[in-house]
């Protein structure tokens, strides 16, 4: 069973175990040999007055980010550095409370279901970010109308059965058209491809914040 890394960190931190880079290096170490869902721990110098000159000390990944976070602004997706990531450490630093952020965010060409934990301790931003559900979206400019029809009806649960009866198409025909689809947007099988296409809405809705839970633990110095 995949651990839940957030109450771990959280419990380090209620017991004064993130006082310093050091110490916030090695608890880190330690999480990354859990058997967790995807996870990222970010240590960020938080003192540059500019939010876009914060700077990493240092990280943990094991997923990979696609771009430069050794200053906030050499990463390449800006909306989503500003809207998702400044937005909330402001948030924790003004507050020095833990804070676990549910979010859904559209990064570069993918679309990410993750939940984020905060903590500031003196300058130093702990960032724990542990997702659920990453994917890579295709625009409607890369898909043909049948296929953005196609991934559509799948991401609704219609088996090939069940979209040829509705498009009035042979059921050959439409199990043709998936496994094209499938191997155009990289799927695996009929199910990625159905979670593709549910990735893709979440792309259409609106705000990228689902919803934010105060941490536990004692509040940063």
């Amino acid at each position: 069973m995949r651990k839940n890394l957030i109450p771990l960190l959280l419990q380090e931190h209620a017991a004064g175990q993130l006082d310093s880079l050091a110490n916030i290096q090695r608890i880190g170490s330690k999480l990354a040999l859990e058997e967790s869902a995807h996870h990222n721990l970010w240590i960020t110098d938080t003192s540059p007055a500019d939010p876009l000159d914060f700077r990493s000390l240092g990280s943990i990944e094991t997923m990979n980010v696609r771009g430069s976070l050794e200053r906030l602004r050499d990463y390449p997706d800006q909306p989503f550095i500003a809207r998702d990531v400044i937005r909330p450490m402001l948030d924790v630093m003004a507050s020095r409370t833990p804070t676990v952020f549910h979010l859904k965010a559209t990064i570069q060409d993918h679309v990410a279901v993750y939940d984020k934990l905060i903590i500031q301790v003196g300058s130093l931003n702990v960032t724990l970010v542990q997702a659920y559900l990453v994917l890579r979206v295709f625009t409607e400019e890369q898909l043909a109308p049948r296929e953005e029809q196609l991934l559509d009806l799948l991401a609704s649960g219609y088996s090939a059965k069940e979209i040829g009866l509705l498009t009035k198409v042979s059921f050959r025909t439409i199990e043709t058209q998936i496994a094209q689809l499938r191997e155009k947007i990289g799927a695996r099988n009929t199910a990625h491809a159905a979670a593709i296409g549910t990735a893709r809405r979440l792309t259409r809705t609106d705000g990228g914040r689902l919803g934010r839970a105060a941490g536990g633990g004692r509040g940063g110095t």
